[in-house]
Protein backbone atom coordinates (compact mmCIF):
# COMPACT_ATOMS: atom_id res chain seq x y z
CA UNK A 1 0.00 0.00 0.00
CA UNK A 2 1.21 3.59 -1.22
CA UNK A 3 1.74 5.77 2.08
CA UNK A 4 -0.68 8.62 1.10
CA UNK A 5 -3.50 5.73 0.93
CA UNK A 6 -2.06 3.87 4.48
CA UNK A 7 -1.87 7.24 5.89
CA UNK A 8 -5.54 8.21 5.32
CA UNK A 9 -6.57 4.90 6.50
CA UNK A 10 -4.20 4.92 9.95
CA UNK A 11 -5.59 8.37 10.44
CA UNK A 12 -8.80 6.81 11.51
CA UNK A 13 -7.48 4.33 14.27
CA UNK A 14 -4.69 6.25 15.56
CA UNK A 15 -4.50 7.60 19.16
CA UNK A 16 -1.51 9.97 18.93
CA UNK A 17 -1.49 11.98 15.43
CA UNK A 18 2.51 12.80 15.79
CA UNK A 19 4.14 9.52 15.12
CA UNK A 20 1.50 9.19 12.30
CA UNK A 21 3.09 13.00 10.98
CA UNK A 22 6.97 11.35 11.66
CA UNK A 23 5.91 8.70 9.62
CA UNK A 24 4.47 9.98 6.69
CA UNK A 25 7.08 13.41 6.72
CA UNK A 26 10.01 10.57 6.41
CA UNK A 27 8.60 8.08 4.84
CA UNK A 28 10.25 8.12 1.62
CA UNK A 29 12.86 10.25 2.80
CA UNK A 30 15.49 7.38 4.13
CA UNK A 31 14.76 4.09 2.11
CA UNK A 32 13.76 3.82 -1.37
CA UNK A 33 10.75 1.25 -0.41
CA UNK A 34 9.99 3.95 1.77
CA UNK A 35 8.20 5.87 -1.31
CA UNK A 36 6.35 4.07 -4.17
CA UNK A 37 7.64 6.94 -6.21
CA UNK A 38 11.17 6.23 -5.11
CA UNK A 39 10.87 2.70 -6.24
CA UNK A 40 9.62 3.82 -9.63
CA UNK A 41 12.76 6.77 -10.55
CA UNK A 42 15.08 4.11 -9.25
CA UNK A 43 13.55 1.73 -12.07
CA UNK A 44 13.30 4.41 -14.47
CA UNK A 45 16.88 5.48 -14.13
CA UNK A 46 17.99 1.60 -15.13
CA UNK A 47 21.63 2.40 -14.03
CA UNK A 48 23.90 -0.31 -12.30
CA UNK A 49 24.51 1.28 -8.53
CA UNK A 50 21.91 3.83 -8.63
CA UNK A 51 20.04 2.21 -5.69
CA UNK A 52 23.40 2.65 -3.58
CA UNK A 53 23.30 6.08 -4.61
CA UNK A 54 20.25 6.67 -3.93
CA UNK A 55 20.51 5.67 -0.25
CA UNK A 56 24.44 7.38 0.18
CA UNK A 57 22.69 10.70 -0.20
CA UNK A 58 19.02 9.99 1.85
CA UNK A 59 20.52 7.99 4.84
CA UNK A 60 22.61 11.78 5.68
CA UNK A 61 19.65 13.74 4.90
CA UNK A 62 17.17 11.61 7.08
CA UNK A 63 20.05 11.91 10.15
CA UNK A 64 20.10 15.89 9.01
CA UNK A 65 16.26 15.98 9.26
CA UNK A 66 15.84 13.95 12.55
CA UNK A 67 18.90 15.75 14.21
CA UNK A 68 16.82 19.03 13.46
CA UNK A 69 13.68 17.57 14.59
CA UNK A 70 14.71 16.60 17.68
CA UNK A 71 16.27 19.95 18.10
CA UNK A 72 13.68 21.85 17.61
CA UNK A 73 11.11 19.73 19.80
CA UNK A 74 14.02 20.86 22.45
CA UNK A 75 13.51 23.93 21.60
CA UNK A 76 9.80 24.58 21.15
CA UNK A 77 9.17 22.15 24.36
CA UNK A 78 7.10 19.44 22.90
Amino acid sequence: MSLVPATLLLAEVAQEWRPLAWGVSVGGFGLAIGSLANLIALRLGKRSGLWWEFHRWSLPMLAMGLALALALEQLMGA
